[in-house]
């Protein structure tokens, strides 16, 4: 919580990344950080609390209108909990349709929320854009993880049950994190914390953070450091995204 101009605002960080790029750990770090300075975050995480929802049903036995029905209630019971809590979330932007060109078929990624088809030309990639549309424009600050993409593949190849990918190569994982830094900035037009160093992630994001917060509170701004792009590249369609590289 911050003052700007004498009133109290809650600040509602969002934390970006693909799998196994260490959300969990940096979040975790970010508060042992916090703490320092009698500061503390409310960890979010959607995809858990949709899975808390689910009573035992699979996702992909439910149709579209039930899913996004789901989506909204977590959505929803964000918004609730940010209005009187400091909070971090922890977000995924999209998820890429094949891995070395397999598509798994895994619980981990076959779990498939509603989402859009997102096609890079130039690269011949296609992502599964789930983040809901216009939600980045809840956030304050927005941070993306930008791991050394060996670190990604080893992880993916070592981990155990759905998070076990074996079919993921080293430009999978820089063209998913690329996607993920892509797609969040034409979405929110925000300047984007970068996070890169796998063990000390969580100071590295505090870090960058306190230094936002502390421009937002001198400008007086509730809305964050918004970079004014002109409407016309901000192109949603119905059933795909058209994003500018």
């Amino acid at each position: 919580m911050i003052y700007i101009d004498g009133k109290r605002k809650y600040m509602r960080i969002g934390l970006f990344g693909i799998s196994r790029s260490g959300k969990n750990y940096t979040i975790d770090d970010f508060n042992l950080e916090a703490n320092k300075y009698g500061r503390s975050f409310v960890h979010l995480s959607p995809m858990d609390m949709i899975r808390d929802r689910l009573n035992g049903r699979r996702l992909k036995d439910m149709s579209d209108e039930e899913k996004r029905a789901l989506v909204k209630k977590v959505r929803d019971q964000i918004d609730q909990i940010a209005e009187d809590h400091d909070v971090i979330v922890d977000e995924h932007y999209c998820y890429p349709v094949s891995f070395g060109g397999v598509k798994p078929e895994n619980g981990y990624f076959d779990e498939k929320l509603p989402h859009d088809i997102w096609h890079r030309d130039y690269k011949d990639l296609e992502y599964e854009v789930v983040f809901p549309r216009f939600e980045a424009d809840k956030y304050d600050v927005i941070a993306v993880m930008q791991i050394d993409p060996k670190i990604i593949v080893e992880r993916c190849r070592t981990s155990e049950g759905a998070k076990y990918n074996p079919y993921i190569t080293e430009e999978d994982a820089k063209e998913w994190q690329k996607a993920e830094l892509l797609g969040i900035w034409h979405d929110s037009h925000k300047s984007i914390i970068e996070v890169v160093d796998p063990k000390n992630s969580g100071k590295e994001l505090w870090k960058g953070y306190s230094s936002q917060e502390f421009e937002m509170t001198l400008r007086g701004d509730f809305f964050g450091n918004v970079m004014h792009i002109p409407d016309e590249i901000r192109t949603r369609k119905e059933g795909k995204r058209e994003l500018m590289e």
